[in-house]
């Protein structure tokens, strides 16, 4: 089937000049996570463009065995899925969808994408990954069917020529952050996110190392059940010094993140083992104008790093500069720095 090409247009009425005032708005599906609320901000953006968006999970229930499932063996619950997409199209086969963003998208096939072309012949397909392919290889099939591919890692742009890189973004929220003082905040270090891999003993000796300093340090540890805590009793010697009370179950909510990020003087980042590509705190640490510490040495790469800014550590040791939590940060360029934010992002995804 010939894909649609987008019209001039297109670019200019999705860029960040547009406004709501626009007399023939595009109608963007947009299928995302329902993860941190990344979605509801995605779909704020774009409709603060004068876009009108019609955002839809991709996964067809939101319970921990189906999530599960689908990071295993996804073709156990195609059909489930399928008719899932299918009412999503039959509700919508009647609007001028112009573009179709799926930000990941573990449950949308190559059927699925036949569907959506199917349905939409005149949309523009969009795909962003904000994890590594190499975590999801089932989802390199879809890269043939879709218009443009966008990811967080750079590695992925490396390994396939078809899919270019775009980091992450921080949502606008987190832009206003009070100006960072070294007297008037409540923690001099906070980490929040969901533990995995090697996380928790990296933190772990983090954290001794933030005792030794005498530096505050506010963690919140997320565990998508109560199931992988036990679990990890069983397989991860880090989790053997931790009560189940340690950590929770629940999401933690976008304002409350904000809040921690916002009285903190640095934030902690660890990216999983098996990607390159900056993680959402990372850049989030740098919409709050935040320090940070991470794992993560691809970080050097970046336009915005700088050694005042970020300090780097080995997955098995090294130790903390205790300066870097007394000295003051440098200021990132605003150009830099709108390059990162979400509406930056909006428009290298729409371009």
């Amino acid at each position: 089937m010939e894909r649609a090409r987008q019209s001039s247009s297109d670019t200019s009425l999705l860029s960040s000049r547009a406004t709501q005032g626009n007399r023939h708005p595009k109608e963007i599906l947009l299928f995302a996570p329902k993860f941190f609320d990344y979605d509801r901000e995605i779909a704020g953006a774009l409709s603060a463009r004068g876009a009108i968006v019609h955002c839809h999970s991709y996964l067809p229930s939101s319970s921990n065995l189906v999530k599960a499932i689908v990071r295993v063996r996804r073709g156990l619950i195609a059909h489930y899925t399928n008719r899932h997409f299918k009412e999503i199209i039959t509700r919508l086969q009647h609007r001028a969808i112009s573009h179709i963003l799926i930000i990941k998208g573990e449950t949308i096939t190559k059927h699925v994408l036949w569907m959506l072309r199917s349905a939409f012949p005149r949309a523009k397909i969009i795909l962003y990954m904000f994890d590594s392919f190499k975590n999801y290889p089932n989802l390199e099939e879809n890269l043939g069917a879709v218009d443009k591919t966008l990811s967080f890692d750079p590695a992925d742009g490396v390994a396939n020529s078809k899919v270019a890189f775009r980091p992450l973004f921080f949502r606008r929220s987190f832009s206003c952050a009070p100006k960072l003082c070294c007297d008037d905040l409540d923690y001099d270090v906070s980490f929040v996110g969901t533990l995995h891999s090697d996380r928790l003993r990296i933190l772990d000796e983090l954290e001794d190392q933030f005792r030794k300093l005498n530096l505050t340090f506010k963690k919140v540890y997320f565990l998508r059940t109560s199931l992988e805590y036990y679990w990890g009793k069983l397989t991860d010697p880090a989790y053997r010094n931790h009560k189940a009370s340690d950590f929770v179950t629940t999401p933690v909510p976008s304002a409350a993140v904000r809040e921690i990020f916002f009285k903190s003087r640095v934030i902690v980042d660890i990216q999983h083992p098996r990607q390159e590509g900056l993680t959402m705190r990372t850049v989030e640490a740098l919409g709050s104008r935040r320090k940070l510490i991470t794992t993560n040495a691809a970080i050097r790469t970046y336009d915005f790093y700088c050694p005042e800014n970020i300090q780097i550590i080995g997955r098995h040791g090294g130790a903390l500069r205790p300066e870097f939590f007394k000295t003051p940060g440098v200021e990132v360029p605003e150009p830099v720095y709108h390059k990162y934010s979400i509406d930056g992002w909006l428009d290298s995804v729409f371009s």
